[in-house]
């Protein structure tokens, strides 16, 4: 009988490949995820406050009327109404004529758009009073010298907010809204110094 010779190089293999499996297989059971994986979307909410902030000029802190002031007059202008010579900050070798030192401006910390209101207190006198309803006013966001910005076209003023009649509407962080003011003297007003005093407020537009 011929004796067979024993392949020494398979079975060499064969015990190499072995052992590559057992390596293997020890090594993907240890790094291999067991169980069921899942997974959740969460929402993120938060309200960021409205914060609301304007700034009026100094003139717009004190109105005043000088000069002589004669009842049965009508349409007498604040003494800042018109000023002459306002330097203008953009163009050095020019000035700006007619223009109101009366406004506000919303302050860039303002994070919304505002609407800008109005109202007043009779004017008093000892016991006499010139009613606020004397006092008209008119606004506009374009310039403090904008051309229709004139006592016809000015508003009355009242003791309660007209909400109808703002002094800016929508007015955005950074932004100024300019304003006049004139009284009339009725007949017969008796003579004297008269004080009274202007609320303006800057509220939410969506408020």
């Amino acid at each position: 009988m011929k004796k067979t010779t024993p392949n020494y190089n398979l079975i060499l293999f064969g015990l190499l490949f072995g052992l590559l499996m057992v390596f293997y297989s020890s090594r993907t059971s240890q790094e291999r995820i067991t169980g069921f994986a899942t997974g959740q979307i969460g929402t993120l909410n938060l309200s960021i406050t409205s914060t609301v902030s304007c700034t009026w000029s100094t003139a717009a802190t004190a109105v005043n009327w000088t000069g002589s002031l004669s009842a049965g007059g009508n349409d007498y202008n604040a003494s800042e109404n018109y000023v002459l010579n306002v330097s203008n900050a953009n163009a050095t070798k020019n000035k700006i004529t007619n223009w109101t030192m009366y406004n506000v401006t919303v302050d860039t910390t303002t994070n919304i758009h505002v609407n800008i209101t109005i109202s007043g207190t009779n004017l008093k006198y000892g016991v006499n009073t010139l009613g606020i309803g004397n006092v008209t006013w008119a606004s506009n966001k374009t310039a403090g010298n904008e051309s229709h910005m004139v006592e016809t076209s000015g508003r009355e003023l009242f003791l309660t907010t007209d909400l109808t009649q703002s002094v800016g509407k929508s007015v955005g962080p950074g932004n100024s809204t300019f304003f006049r003011f004139w009284v009339d003297i009725p007949s017969g007003q008796i003579a004297g110094n008269y004080n009274g005093s202007y609320t303006m407020t800057c509220t939410d537009v969506d408020s």
